[in-house]
């Protein structure tokens, strides 16, 4: 599996000073309630693999599908508008640190590009939001 800390670092910096967690925290969080927004977590979501192109050895290309979940809390208006507006803000500095960067532990990688989003949850005056990105690496063996 992909190692996200990297990506994590990445947006950390890029969101500061918005804390970036990974997905041990985000589980651990969906029990309780959120204490401070906005608040990003970069979690693995999916992995797959084409088929190996070699006899008695391995060349296989894998898909890793990586989720940004954004939390965002704005009750300066009763309209949600305002939580919305920065919703689009971190989204744009996560797609601005994201789309085409290749971690560089990445054999073969291909660069980070973005799949979908949306929304997952409007609760308790907060805005969850799921970006999901795609990378590709080749996994070789003799």
């Amino acid at each position: 599996m992909l190692d996200l800390s990297a990506a994590r670092d990445r947006l950390a910096a890029a969101l500061s000073p918005v804390p970036v967690a990974g997905a041990a925290d985000l589980a651990a969080l969906l029990g309780g309630a959120i204490r401070a927004t906005p608040a990003a977590w970069v979690v693995p979501l999916a992995e797959s693999g084409g088929a190996n192109e070699l006899i008695g050895a391995l060349h296989q290309q894998l898909t890793v599908t990586v989720g940004v979940v954004v939390a965002c809390r704005n009750v300066a208006d009763a309209t949600g508008d305002a939580a919305i507006a920065e919703l689009t803000d971190l989204r744009r500095a996560v797609r601005e640190a994201l789309l085409n960067w290749t971690p560089a532990d990445l054999p073969g990688g291909e660069p980070f590009r973005f799949v979908r989003g949306g929304l997952l949850s409007f609760a308790n005056a907060i805005v969850w939001w799921q970006d999901q990105f795609q990378v590709r690496y080749t996994l070789r063996a003799a």
